[in-house]
């Protein structure tokens, strides 16, 4: 029995990069991301300090359909499309020593795009998972690329009118993808976004330019897994662009100042150090590795998340204190 964690709704409209944030957060492709809606049902990330990988689908009236001391992103896509299955829970726990000082536990709960036009259902998920959430934190996936577009006006006032009195994060993603060359600078769509959540009513709006995709790269090589030559090369473009300024986001992020002093004081303890390879490209070194997630704007989140609301005496999956041995294709509490 957890005595106190931190719940976090995630919401967004579908392709605002909802899946590639949460999957930067744990560190590992969990969820699948694409162009389209991937989230069909309610899912419960718990990270866990002392804890097992684990996995486990339910049914409507809350019996576990399948369990497993593993958790494995193909048999999630499945389950999501599975209709007999109503939620997910799978448990993540902390990767190194680091991450667990650095943090503190949560749980995620990752929604469906209500704005799905293809099925409804998305849409009556979503609003009534809403309304369960009283006291969570909202982190809110705004497409720096998108800014403005109908469906968040529709999402954002179901967020208003079920909560009102919900702490918000706002995460302005897909930074990345502006082209600084073309005028397009982090700054100016930061106060565009808070111009645009001003007219919806949400009057100083904690804003956090953020870059999931780029992100994740970064914690793969620092896990040691290979990197594509094609995702080697979008890592190390925006690696240089750290390196010309690794304040950048953290300048514009409109988030509280002591969470904007811990995050520079954080980037400025890390060397301007690059490793030279044999064939004399300049890689990442593993801490400019660390200076770069942090740059990118995900251990702002994980900062802002962690000092939300906290709810005691909430339980974890029965399954995380499960052994290897005790795992069955089908189990009920």
């Amino acid at each position: 029995m957890k005595q106190s964690l931190n719940h976090i709704f995630v919401a967004a409209t579908m392709s605002a990069g909802k899946s590639s944030l949460i999957n930067a957060l744990m560190g590992k492709e969990l969820l699948h991301s694409a162009n389209e809606a991937t989230t069909a049902k309610i899912t419960r990330i718990y990270r866990l300090v002392d804890a097992q990988a684990a996995s486990a689908s339910y049914c409507k009236n809350g019996l576990v359909l399948e369990a497993s001391m593993e958790v494995c992103p193909e048999q999630l896509k499945t389950w999501n499309r599975t209709d007999d299955i109503a939620r997910i829970d799978i448990t993540v726990p902390f990767a190194d020593q680091q991450e667990k000082k650095s943090t503190g536990e949560y749980v995620i709960y990752d929604s469906p795009g209500a704005n799905n036009s293809t099925d409804q259902r998305h849409g009556d998920i979503f609003a009534d998972a809403l309304k369960e959430h009283q006291n969570s934190t909202i982190l809110y996936i705004l497409n720096a690329t998108q800014l403005g577009t109908q469906d968040d006006v529709e999402i954002l006032s179901l967020v208003r009118s079920h909560l009102p009195e919900a702490i918000l994060i706002f995460a302005l993603n897909k930074a990345d993808q502006l082209d600084e060359e073309l005028g397009e600078h982090i700054a100016h769509y930061v106060d565009n976004a808070q111009h645009y959540l001003n007219t919806l009513g949400f009057q100083s709006p904690i804003i956090v330019p953020t870059m999931a995709r780029v992100a994740l790269l970064a914690k793969t090589i620092l896990h040691k897994t290979p990197l594509s030559r094609r995702e080697k090369s979008v890592l190390h473009a925006e690696v240089e662009r750290f390196r010309m300024d690794r304040h950048r986001l953290n300048d514009a992020a409109l988030i509280p100042r002591g969470i904007k002093h811990h995050i520079r004081q954080r980037l400025k303890q890390y060397p301007d150090i690059a490793t030279v390879t044999n064939t004399d490209e300049l890689i990442p070194s593993i801490h400019e590795l660390q200076a770069f997630i942090t740059y990118s704007g995900i251990d702002t989140i994980e900062k802002l998340i962690t000092q939300g609301r906290r709810i005691r005496h909430q339980p974890v999956p029965y399954y995380t204190n499960m052994s290897a041995q005790q795992t069955p294709a089908r189990a009920h509490h």
